[in-house]
């Protein structure tokens, strides 16, 4: 009866040490498991992460090139409106200088007189009629107003030379207190503000179309 009950005892010894040996041996792997298990979830948030972090960048960068290509056509835009304007008004300051030596040469004596003459039909011919000129067109006109124009003005005609005056003429009339101006500068201005308009027509129309977008094809 002892010996199968020491038996047993050992039995029972021999079952436990076997057991906390498998437990024992069982414990290194399930610490593995566990770092291992941490690790692959520690990479995989820190795989989620970068990935947020570039797709952050990505939209940043994508935003930020549609602001600098937004920026860049509106700088485009208001350099080609500043460049149409500067054209612009540098032809409207061409075109009155051609103006104004087209009526420079065009001013000539004979046109002077012809002038006159017309001016004869609508004005009192018995009133003093005082003519400022040139000095390059008075020895000219002198003679256009002795031969044509003295039957014309009744009340007389006075050339007197201006030495400022470039061309065309200037007609006082005395007794009306009346002056008409007739010079080149005076004409060259009259048909230049007649003109400016149109070429600033042609200038906004011009910046309208440098703004718009281009058409896609």
């Amino acid at each position: 009866m002892a010996t199968e009950l020491q038996a047993l005892i050992d039995t029972i010894q021999t079952e436990a040490v076997a057991k906390a040996e498998t437990e024992a041996a069982a414990k290194p792997d399930t610490a593995a498991a566990e770092t291992t298990a941490a690790a692959k979830k520690k990479a995989a948030g820190l795989v989620q992460q970068a990935e947020a972090d570039a797709k952050a960048k990505l939209a940043a960068a994508d935003q930020e090139a549609q602001a600098f290509a937004e920026r860049s056509r509106r700088t485009l835009e208001q350099a080609a409106r500043d460049l149409i304007l500067t054209v612009g008004q540098g032809v409207t300051e061409m075109v009155e200088r051609l103006i104004k030596d087209a009526v420079d040469q065009t001013l000539q004596p004979e046109l002077i007189g012809e002038m006159l003459l017309k001016m004869a039909a609508t004005t009192n011919q018995d009133q003093p009629l005082e003519v400022v000129v040139p000095e390059k067109d008075r020895a000219a006109l002198e003679t256009i107003v002795r031969e044509r124009l003295a039957e014309a003005f009744k009340g007389g005609v006075t050339l007197t030379v201006d030495n400022e005056l470039f061309s065309g003429f200037r007609v006082v009339v005395a007794d009306a207190h009346v002056e008409h101006d007739f010079t080149g500068p005076a004409v060259a201005a009259a048909l230049a503000q007649f003109v400016r308009p149109h070429l600033a027509e042609i200038v906004r129309a011009a910046a309208q179309h440098a703004a718009q977008p281009p058409t896609e094809k």
